[in-house]
């Protein structure tokens, strides 16, 4: 186990191989292999990552974390949408420059809500480049 910026990470010695855990500025990084299959990997936490997957398009991505944003106004059920508002466009852009793929949730549309029932919103997600999902 190490911690990190007040981050856990744990693992599992027998299915991964921890080579490097690292944090560049508010990006937590993890590099090592998947014991079964030989596939090296990196994961990573969002916070300002477009540079760091620009120059290692090789490696085989996961990035994690609770995005705060949705990619779409289907992510999102709320008594005051404004329909006009397109923050995830910026989002969207990232994912789709970095080729990263949203992986998809199962059994529930939402991954925060509001005590209320009237709020909720899809924030946590796993994004996969194109080497894992194949």
């Amino acid at each position: 186990m190490e911690a990190s910026d007040g981050i856990l990470t744990i693992w599992d010695t027998a299915e991964v191989e921890v080579r490097v855990t690292r944090s560049i500025g508010n990006v937590i990084i993890i590099q090592g292999r998947l014991l079964k299959n030989g596939g090296d990997f990196i994961l990573a936490m969002f916070m300002r990552l477009g540079a760091i997957l620009s120059n290692n398009r090789e490696a085989n991505w996961c990035v994690c974390d609770d995005f705060n944003v949705v990619r779409s106004y289907e992510e999102q059920k709320s008594r005051d949408i404004d329909p006009s508002n397109e923050d995830f466009s910026l989002f969207n852009w990232f994912m789709d420059d970095n080729i990263l793929f949203d992986l998809l949730l199962c059994g529930r549309n939402f991954t925060w809500f509001r005590g209320d029932g009237y709020y909720m919103s899809r924030l946590d997600r796993f994004l996969l480049s194109e080497e894992w999902c194949f």
